[in-house]
């Protein structure tokens, strides 16, 4: 019964629309993947997500997006210049605060 509570209330927390924007909360909230695809796989087959990494973009842009494209079973573009632009979106335009190490301790151990 626990568990059940917890997962509620994380739930909650990451489907608050009202939270999201304030400061600090954003960091915690986008990180729960798992809330959102637990929710998705009571209406979805698991065969019809796929899962990426954005490290993984980093790490190897072509063999990322061919995923992608295999996976949506579209062809791969014969001109890989503008799907690989190196264009980081992800990234904050203003700086931050690091987290606190006691914090970054317990998201380490939530994932």
């Amino acid at each position: 019964a626990a568990n059940v509570t917890w997962f509620r209330a994380a739930q909650m927390c990451a489907h608050d629309r009202h939270q999201f924007g304030k400061a600090g909360w954003g960091r915690l909230n986008i990180g729960l993947y798992f809330l959102f695809l637990e929710k998705w796989l009571e209406h979805f087959k698991p065969e019809q997500f796929l899962v990426l990494r954005l490290e993984d973009y980093d790490r190897d842009p072509q063999t990322y997006m061919r995923r992608i494209f295999n996976f949506l079973g579209v062809g791969e573009p014969q001109d890989w210049a503008p799907v690989l632009r190196q264009i980081h979106f992800n990234q904050h335009r203003v700086s931050r605060q690091p987290l606190l190490e006691a914090t970054e301790r317990l998201v380490r151990r939530l994932y």
